[in-house]
């Protein structure tokens, strides 16, 4: 007993009176079979990793903190750093993989490849925290849908954060090729036009699942889409690439995803629009210097009125509608222009005015109050801000010039009219894409992003990399 005692004091002063916690060895990576864990949790297997491999340069106080989910989620203010479901494109899973041995951040990324296996299946099971939760789900946040039409993808921004959430990919990008993407007003559901999939897909928003298919045609490619929120009606025009001089369009009921082909009575009508109050159906063509309004009442429509302009080809591409729905803008591509159309009453349509803008103007935005219209011109790698508060005077107020614009395609904005995001095609010019790629992986040289522009400033305050060929663009916010 007394032994036992003395031992006891003799130990005491080494182990420390003050400690109450038994000693731990340091958690060390190299102990770990990470390719047995099939379902990696974060708090049990992944944070552990992050901390110990890249918490060093990547904690809480820098500008990616990659030892907490929410840190990781939230990414640097450059990018995102993972995208759910889809580690192929997430931009850690990149850095270990893809960046060349000569780069300077190389030697920063490097982890054992079962350890970036581990972390790409943790990624393509949803990210998922300790809670279960995976990054950015439901309908109640503001995003910004962004079609990538040669990488077969529509890229899904969560607005608050200004990341990329989700890719959504539709298969082969030569046999899809999405277009443009519209959203259900209350934000359940949205659509996308697969222009070499001769379709209109629709998905359920919470989880990004494909709910139906309109299958169009086999000689209609679909281009643009217009959404009536008053009705259960979805339009399509055609796409550029259509060039079978068909004369007409579709009319499709979301609920069933029903679609009737409407027959119209001029050649490529690409841009289409929605009045409003849902009553009318504006149109145009790529071909004949037409513009025209229908009645929506009949799925086959009306023609209501029809007006030819005069002069060169103006190859019509896309129309914007005031909030007053008193008026429509149009833009010209071959002409450089933007129309000032009256639709008050859209069986008598009447051109207010003409403004000349850059070159290849494509899909403009109308700020939520009317004052102003924005319009991407696609060859003159700027966007045109217009005043559009007499629509029988508008003038080209200023221009937004930056040295990231590469072929400015879609554009949409949020409700309270402060961010204006602008789809960047960034495809081959003479001397090669414009836009270079934030890091040189190889296969990323003609990578789309999607412009963030604050319209107080009238500047560019980030740049969001999606896939290739950034084209439409729709936003919605709760």
């Amino acid at each position: 007993m007394l032994r036992t005692l003395l031992i006891l004091l003799l130990v005491l002063p080494v182990t420390g009176c003050n400690s109450t916690e038994p000693m731990v060895d340091p958690f060390d990576p190299d102990d770990v079979d990470y390719a047995a864990i099939d379902n990696p949790a974060f708090a049990e297997d992944v944070r552990p990793l992050l901390v110990a491999r890249c918490g060093d340069c990547h904690g809480a106080d820098d500008d990616l903190d990659a030892t907490s989910w929410d840190g990781l989620i939230a990414g640097s203010s450059g990018s995102e750093a993972l995208i759910a479901y889809d580690s192929e494109n997430s931009l850690m899973i990149e850095l270990m993989t893809k960046l060349p041995t000569e780069h300077p951040a190389y030697e920063a990324h490097q982890l054992d490849p079962s350890e970036v296996d581990f972390l790409k299946r943790w990624i393509d099971q949803g990210a998922k925290n300790a809670d279960g939760a995976v990054p950015y789900a439901g309908t109640d946040r503001s995003r910004v849908y962004v079609c990538n039409q040669m990488a077969g993808q529509v890229s899904i921004i969560d607005i608050e954060n200004m990341v990329v959430a989700r890719n959504i990919s539709f298969g082969a990008p030569m046999a899809t090729t999405p277009h443009d993407v519209d959203v259900e007003p209350d934000g359940s559901a949205w659509y996308v036009a697969l222009i070499n999939a001769n379709s209109v897909l629709k998905y359920d928003a919470a989880t990004n699942e494909l709910m139906a298919t309109a299958l169009l045609d086999p000689t209609f490619k679909p281009g643009m889409l217009a959404l009536d929120p008053n009705s259960d009606r979805l339009y399509s025009g055609r796409s550029f690439s259509d060039l079978s001089g068909g004369q007409s369009v579709y009319t499709i009921e979301r609920s069933t995803m029903t679609a009737t082909e409407a027959a119209i009575p001029y050649t490529r009508p690409h841009p289409i629009a929605v009045t409003n109050d849902g009553s009318y159906l504006l149109s145009g063509s790529l071909a004949d210097n037409i513009i025209a309004s229908y009645d929506t009442a009949d799925p086959e429509l009306e023609l209501t009125d029809q007006v030819t302009v005069d002069g060169q080809q103006k190859s019509f591409v896309h129309y914007a509608i005031a909030p007053n729905n008193n008026v429509a803008v149009l833009t010209s591509q071959l002409s450089q222009e933007l129309y000032f159309i009256d639709i008050s009453d859209p069986e008598n349509l009447s051109i207010l005015s003409v403004v000349q803008v850059g070159n290849q103007p494509w899909h403009p935005t109308y700020s939520p109050d009317g004052s102003r219209v924005y319009v991407p011109n696609r060859l003159s790698n700027s966007v045109s801000v217009v005043d559009a508060s007499d629509p029988a005077n508008p003038s080209v107020t200023a221009t937004i010039e930056d040295e990231r614009f590469a072929m400015p395609h879609g554009s949409g904005i949020t409700a309270d009219g402060r961010y204006l995001f602008v789809a960047n095609r960034n495809q081959d010019f003479e001397d090669g894409p414009r836009y270079t790629p934030r890091y040189p992986f190889g296969d990323n040289a003609n990578v789309g992003h999607l412009s963030v522009i604050d319209t107080q400033t009238l500047e560019v305050i980030k740049v969001l990399e999606v896939e290739e060929f950034a084209s439409g663009v729709s936003v919605y916010e709760p």
